[in-house]
C-alpha cells in the first residue's frame, strides 16, 4: 500500500472511530447513561406486542391474567413463562405481588414486581418514547416523572426510573437540584446493593451538596482510583466541581491533568468529567475548561488529544500548532490520544493545520 492510500485509510478510520463516539453520546450525560439503550425497561415495554399483570402459576398450571396494560388480554391461558429479566428484577417464588409479563416474538418474560397501584403509573409510562428511539422535546416533563421513582419499594419501577433519569443531559438534571436531599443520596450510595447505580448518584449529589459533600466526594474519586472505575471517577469529579464551582475545577486539573506522569484513564475520567461541564456552561465558564484542557497538553503531551474532540466540538482550534508539536516530536503517545489529535488537525479550518498534517505525513510523523 501507497503512502498515500495509507493517508486515506488512516483519515476514514479515524472518522468512522470520532462518528461512533458521538452518536454514542449524543444528548445523553456521557457519565451514567447506560451503555446499551436498547436493552432498557421500556424499551423493552415497547417492543413488546403486549403487556400484561399476572398472578403467577401455581405448579403445572397457567398464569392468571388480573389487568392488561398494552395490547389487550391474550385469548388463551399463558402457560410458558421466561423467568429471565435481565437488568429489572426478578420476584421472588412466592411473591403476592403482581408480575408483569411482556410478549414478544410469541414468548412472554417477567419483566418484574409491582404492586397493584403501580399499574396506573405504568400506564403513564408508555406514554414516554424510549430515549433510543426518539429526541426527547421536554426533558423537565421526562423527569418529573420519572425522578420520584428513583429506588421506589418495586425493584421494576425503581429500574425504570433510574435509566430514564441516568440518559438525561447533564443541564436537564439540573432541575432536580430543588428535590434531592443530600442525607437520601448519601444513603443510596453506601448501599453495596446500589453500586451499579452509583455514577448517577454521585453525580446528583454534586447537585444536592450540604456542608459534608465535598470531603465525601474526594473520598469517592480516591475509591474509585482504588478499584480502578472510570465511571465512578468521572462522576464523582463532575459532583465535585457542581459543589465548589471554580475552586473544583482547579482541584480536579492540578490532581488528574497536569501533575507528572498522570495515568491515562485517570486523565481520560477528569476530562469526561470537565467536559460536562463545558458543554452545560452553567456552574463554571466553558473557558475554563478550555484552560485545564490546555494545560494537559502543556504539562502532559502524551494523552494531550484526551480532550482533542471536546475543543473540536466547541470549535476551539488554537491547540493545532501544540499538536501538531506533540505528533512531530516522536515522544512515545497514548493511542486514542495521537489519533485523536490528529482527528482534530484534519476537522481544523484553519490552512496551518493542513499545513502541519502534509509536514507531519512527509515526515512519516502519522
Amino acid at each position: 500500500m501507497t503512502l498515500r492510500c495509507a493517508w486515506v485509510w488512516l483519515r476514514r478510520g479515524i472518522v468512522m472511530l470520532w462518528l461512533g463516539c458521538m452518536a454514542t453520546l449524543a444528548g445523553a450525560c456521557a457519565i451514567c447513561a447506560p451503555p446499551d439503550g436498547q436493552n432498557t425497561v421500556l424499551f423493552r415495554l415497547h417492543a413488546a406486542d403486549r403487556v400484561v399483570l399476572a398472578a403467577r402459576a401455581p405448579a403445572g398450571g397457567a398464569w392468571r391474567v388480573l389487568e392488561p396494560i398494552k395490547g389487550g388480554a391474550p385469548a388463551g391461558p399463558i402457560a410458558q413463562v421466561d423467568e429471565a429479566a435481565p437488568g429489572a428484577g426478578t420476584p421472588p417464588g412466592d411473591s403476592a405481588m403482581p408480575v408483569v409479563l411482556a410478549e414478544g416474538a410469541g414468548r412472554w418474560r417477567v419483566l418484574g414486581s409491582l404492586r397493584a397501584p403501580r399499574a396506573a403509573w405504568l400506564c403513564q409510562t408508555l406514554g414516554w418514547r424510549p430515549v433510543a428511539q426518539a429526541p426527547v422535546a421536554d426533558w423537565s416533563a421526562r423527569l418529573a416523572h420519572f425522578a420520584p421513582a428513583l429506588e421506589d419499594p418495586d425493584a421494576l419501577v425503581a429500574q425504570l426510573a433510574y435509566e430514564e433519569v441516568s440518559v438525561a443531559p447533564y443541564a436537564a438534571l439540573r432541575q432536580l437540584r430543588t428535590t434531592l436531599r443530600a442525607d437520601t443520596l448519601r444513603h443510596w450510595l453506601d448501599d453495596p446493593a446500589r453500586q451499579a447505580r452509583r455514577p448517577l448518584y454521585t453525580l446528583l449529589a454534586g447537585f444536592a451538596a450540604d456542608a459534608r459533600s465535598e470531603a465525601a466526594l474526594r473520598e469517592r474519586a480516591a475509591q474509585a482510583v482504588r478499584d480502578a472505575a472510570p465511571a465512578a471517577l468521572s462522576a464523582a469529579l463532575a459532583a465535585l466541581v457542581e459543589a465548589r464551582g471554580p475552586d473544583g475545577l482547579a482541584w480536579v486539573a492540578q490532581n488528574y491533568l497536569v501533575q507528572p506522569g498522570a495515568v491515562e484513564w485517570q486523565a481520560q475520567a477528569a476530562v469526561l468529567a470537565l467536559a460536562v461541564h463545558g458543554n452545560d456552561g452553567q456552574r463554571v465558564e466553558r473557558t475554563r475548561v478550555v484552560a485545564a484542557f490546555e494545560a494537559l497538553a502543556t504539562h502532559n503531551p502524551a494523552l494531550a488529544g484526551l480532550a482533542a474532540s471536546d475543543l473540536a466540538a466547541w470549535n476551539h482550534w488554537d491547540l493545532g500548532p501544540r499538536y501538531a508539536e506533540i505528533l512531530r516530536s516522536g515522544q512515545p503517545l497514548a493511542f486514542a490520544s495521537r489519533y485523536a489529535m490528529v482527528f482534530y488537525l484534519l476537522r481544523s479550518p484553519r490552512p496551518e493545520a493542513r499545513s502541519a498534517l502534509e509536514a507531519l505525513r512527509a515526515a512519516n510523523a502519522l
